[in-house]
């Protein structure tokens, strides 16, 4: 099984060694260690493509499941492994709740339900194993170490934030007053932009901005990187 991890101008393929570092490669494939949700994991080739996140409650909605399997479908997906994040005990794999739900709306859009895990209070199980050597009723404790992805991720400067709330928070506006103070150089940024346009040059000043962006992520990994001046937030932000 590969992934990917993805910094700055670079891409780079993974091997995951099975479900263990799979999991732990799941905070860094969505930014967040999840809690009380369904994440479900596409894959294509042996390789990660898609990978999507519902709250339990949600999941349990008629209808969520197989939309949600059918976009990862349209993302290039031929198998999907599933992990429950759930704080009671792990499920039994009768058919019911669930893991029956997934697997009959797996097949209902033509896809391999390969696994379904379930994560617990620091453990795991695979729904699906029945040998108490391979899968041992206590569950196995996910992995302490970190894997050759997770140091990858770390490298790349992909950060698993510790929740949901957590990313959400890192989306907030900053103050009306802060944004407010962006308004001049919004407007000298649409100025150059008209002008590229008039100039019939509007291709090469993406280029340029596309260039800057990537330019920028590369220093803000620095220590003593100073941040970017109100004028290229408000170019950046634009051009994005």
């Amino acid at each position: 099984m590969r992934t990917r991890t993805r910094g700055p101008g670079r891409r780079t393929v993974h091997r995951l060694s099975g479900p263990g570092e799979l999991l732990q490669a799941v905070p860094y494939l969505l930014g967040f260690h999840p809690r009380q949700s369904l994440v479900l994991v596409g894959l294509a080739d042996g390789a990660v493509t898609v990978t999507a996140r519902l709250d339990l409650a949600d999941a349990e909605v008629a209808g969520t499941l197989e939309h949600t399997l059918t976009a990862l479908a349209r993302g290039g997906s031929a198998e999907v492994i599933a992990a429950l994040y759930c704080d009671t005990a792990p499920l039994a794999w009768d058919g019911s709740g669930l893991p029956g739900e997934l697997e009959r709306a797996a097949a209902e859009v033509g896809g391999d339900l390969l696994d379904v895990l379930f994560v617990s209070d620091g453990r795991w199980w695979s729904l699906r194993c029945v040998s108490d050597e391979c899968c041992p009723t206590a569950g196995r404790p996910l992995p302490s170490a970190p894997s050759a992805f997770a140091a990858a991720a770390t490298y790349a400067g992909v950060v698993a934030l510790p929740d949901r709330e957590a990313l959400a928070a890192v989306l907030d506006q900053c103050p009306a007053a802060a944004r407010e103070a962006l308004d001049p150089a919004i407007a000298d940024y649409e100025s150059a932009v008209h002008q590229a346009v008039c100039d019939g040059e509007p291709h090469r000043h993406q280029r340029c901005v596309k260039r800057a962006i990537f330019a920028a992520a590369r220093a803000s990994g620095a220590a003593d990187w100073p941040g970017l001046p109100d004028a290229e937030v408000a170019r950046f932000a634009a051009a994005l």
